[in-house]
Order: C-alpha cells, then structure tokens, then sequence
C-alpha cells in the first residue's frame, strides 16, 4: 500500500503468523494509522494468496470494516485511502476466481470499483425489523 513509514522489513512471523513490520508487531506500531494500514495489508495479501493457482483453504471473502477511521483527512491519507481502494480494484481485474470484498467504511470508496453498494443508517438499518434506539441510546448487553 506504499506506506510512508515503511522503512526496512516486513514479513510474517512463524509463531503467530502475524505480520511484522519495520521489526515491530502490529500491536507495537505507534500509531492507529500505521496499524489498519498493515492489518488492511496483511489480509488483503491473504485474500490475494487465496485467489491464487495454487490450493488453497483461506476463504475467498474479506470483511474490512472502518479502514479510513484512523486516518486523517489530509491530503496525503486521502491519498493512502485511494491506494487502498486502488489494490481492491486491481484484484477485480486480477483474478478470475469468484471472491467478495465488503467495507463497511463512512466514506464512500471511488464508484469504480464498486459492485453494489448499501447505505445504512438509523432510519434505514441492515436489518430492517431491528429498531435502533438511536445515537447515544445504545445499552449495554447483561
């Protein structure tokens, strides 16, 4: 995804099969950011290697939800959300195995890659028989 900070090394490791980057887990990246850029990464190398000729038993859909919520909105993490977006619509091309992405994110993705888009809110939710008390209404599971 050319991330900016990335200066040195990135590779899964063999105990946890996590990704390390720059000598740093996922959970040591110092910055919201940094870490749904390489979680976002990591599982679309994933889904990538799953689309791929040879067998594979990783599943051939990818849930991502809220990428774009630890980036900022300046220019260059719009940039970085292009890019994101940009890797998804070249696995479009790529491949000719079925898959499935779904985003859930608050800003829509550039129209050309998207195949069929929902749009959620309190008057119109997901699942339409369930009624959302609202903002701020939202009470705790016992």
């Amino acid at each position: 995804l050319d991330m900016p900070w990335y200066s040195s090394t990135a590779y899964i490791d063999a105990n946890s099969y996590l990704p390390i980057v720059n000598g740093s887990s996922i959970e040591g990246l110092s910055s919201g950011g940094m870490k749904m850029m390489t979680n976002v990464a990591y599982h679309l190398a994933l889904l990538t290697y799953g689309l791929g000729p040879e067998p594979s038993l990783l599943p051939n859909v990818l849930l991502i939800d809220s990428p774009r919520k630890n980036l900022g909105s300046d220019p260059e993490d719009q940039q970085h959300a292009r890019r994101f977006y940009g890797w998804i619509a070249t696995l479009l091309g790529a491949y000719s195995k079925p898959f499935q992405v779904i985003v859930a994110d608050n800003d829509p993705p550039p129209s050309s890659i998207v195949a069929s888009r929902i749009e959620v809110s309190y008057e119109r939710p997901l699942i339409r028989d369930l009624k959302h008390p609202g903002p701020g209404q939202v009470k705790p599971i016992a």
